[in-house]
């Protein structure tokens, strides 16, 4: 594991302030995200470089994916095997990732300076449907530890009141998803996690995001003091269980 070093973070700041040109712009953000990156696993393992939570222990296998570009910058929908070493056990996730800038690093932190990580909506269910095409959302890649059976809250079928409350529980004070927002919220086979979409009905911006009650996950993020649900400030990983749904409430929006 590498050592916690601020000196390629103050190599990329030297040059840029000797040569504020794009290309050190974009070298001086990839050492901050870098750097950050490495800050938190460090301090995730209490400092002593060992794997120290959930994050840490985990490994992928990637089998199969979907990509598309969007703003020049690639997108992907990956089919991966996701495994746990702590605990031993390994099961199909299907994760979105991208990079920060069209030339930059693979996008780490779902929340960042520049704002939350979004796609477009008609883009997201076009890459469910090419892997849905492909068999990925089928029975050979079901997550089936402890018998999981995945509950669905859709806003479209609640009250006013519970669509309030809900939208409050997975949602920032500084986010705006428009008059009318569309979300699903998943559970998981860990009860202390949820998987959750939100669409902004206006614009049509989507997002995917993991929340968590787990006090010892590295890295969360605030949204609402007090709140009993922080946001995983991670790309989403999320079960074909999970997927499905996901893919099948988008398409009942969409089409």
């Amino acid at each position: 594991m590498k050592s916690l070093s601020s000196e390629p973070l103050r190599n990329a700041l030297n040059a840029y302030i000797k040569a504020p040109t794009e290309k050190n712009r974009v070298g001086l953000v990839a050492a901050m995200e870098e750097y950050k990156d490495l800050w938190i696993t460090v301090h995730a393992s209490g400092g002593t470089g060992k794997p120290g939570n959930r994050a840490s222990r985990t490994s992928y296998s990637r089998v199969m994916k979907a990509v598309r570009e969007i703003d020049g910058i690639e997108v992907t929908l990956a089919l991966q095997e996701r495994t746990n070493a702590a605990a031993g056990a390994s099961w199909w996730v299907l994760s979105w990732r991208t990079k920060y800038s069209p030339n930059g690093t693979n996008r780490r932190f779902y929340f960042t300076r520049d704002g939350i990580w979004t796609i477009p909506a008609t883009k997201a269910l076009e890459m469910m449907e090419e892997l849905e095409s492909r068999g990925v959302l089928g029975q050979e890649y079901l997550d089936r530890r402890a018998g999981f059976v995945c509950s669905t809250l859709v806003s479209t079928g609640m009250t006013p009141s519970e669509r309030n409350r809900e939208l409050a529980s997975i949602t920032g004070l500084e986010e705006n998803w428009g008059s009318d927002p569309f979300f699903v919220v998943n559970s998981d086979p860990n009860d202390d996690w949820r998987k959750v979409l939100i669409v902004n009905t206006d614009t049509g911006a989507a997002t995917f995001r993991s929340m968590t009650k787990d006090r010892n996950y590295m890295p969360k993020k605030v949204l609402r003091p007090g709140a009993d649900w922080w946001l995983d400030n991670s790309m989403m990983d999320a079960n074909v269980q999970q997927m499905k749904a996901f893919y099948s409430k988008l398409r009942d929006l969409l089409l």
